[in-house]
This record gives C-alpha cells, structure tokens and sequence, in this order.
C-alpha cells in the first residue's frame, strides 16, 4: 500500500497535482485539532483550491455528528452523511463516485485503511493537536502512530 506521507500540516499541502478527483477531508486532526470547531483562513484557502479542480467533501469518524456538519457548513463543503465509519469502503455509496478518489487525513488506521479498502490514493498529513483534546483523543493518535510505524517497518505501507 502506497501512502503519499506528506509530513506537512493540511494547510501547507501542495495541491497542483490533485486534479480531476473526488477528495474526501478528514476533520480532526487534519482541517483542526479534535478540540475544535473552527477552521483556519489559510486552511480554507487550501480547501478552496481543491475545490477549482476536484470535487471535495468532509467526512469524520467524530461521533459528534453536529459538530461535523457544522463544519462542512461553515466552510461550505457537502458532509458525507452515512451509517458506516471510516475505514469501512461503503462510505463511498453515500456519494457520486465518478473519478479517482483520494483521501487526505492525518491518520493511518482510518484515513489510510479506508482509502486501502476504497482502492483510492491516501495522503497523510500531520495532525494538528490542541491543549484541549481529550486524552482518549492523545491516546488514539499514539496507537495510530505506532501502528503506522509499525506498517511501515514491515514495509506494509511506503511513502
């Protein structure tokens, strides 16, 4: 499995070479810390250059479901409403999928199983982390991260 690891925080993603492809957002982490709801000028500004050539959409595994339409809402891109959870591929049912699909998120075994699952190209970017996020939140990203450097190890996944 491929992971194109950008070691760059979402807001200094270079975008020019994500053309003609439906991209899906992770929330936490990646557009914001878990903590938050409020979203960065210079991270919309990426969002919105995504939007010139592809066709974007937000997608969470955050259980606060309001939280995340909230979000979508506020920076105006459509929020996958669907029953499944990421890394579960049926995500893709509950959207118009007529080209490539690439995931951007900051987590390996959710953005980038997922993205394994859906045959899509996953880009994974570093987390950002607030003072506020919950310590189940801090726990979940050190087994994320062990299990990627463990992936990583056993040449399960290379960027």
């Amino acid at each position: 499995m491929f992971i194109r690891d950008e070691n760059v925080f979402f807001h200094e993603l270079d975008t020019r070479d994500i053309v003609d492809a439906i991209v899906i957002l992770d929330i936490d982490g990646t557009l914001t810390c878990s903590s938050k709801k409020q979203i960065k000028k210079e991270v919309i500004k990426v969002v919105r250059e995504l939007e010139k050539r592809n066709e974007v959409y937000i997608f969470s595994n955050n259980y606060d479901c309001k939280k995340s339409r909230e979000i979508a809402e506020s920076i105006n891109i459509p929020y996958i409403e669907a029953p499944h959870k990421k890394p579960n591929k049926k995500i893709l049912k509950y959207i118009n999928e007529t080209c490539p699909v690439i995931t951007i998120g900051d987590k390996y075994l959710t953005d980038g199983l997922f993205a394994k699952f859906a045959k899509a190209r996953h880009i994974r970017v570093k987390r950002y982390r607030c003072n506020d996020d919950s310590i189940m939140d801090r726990f979940a990203c050190f087994v994320d991260d062990v299990a990627y450097a463990i992936a990583k190890l056993f040449h399960i996944v290379t960027s």
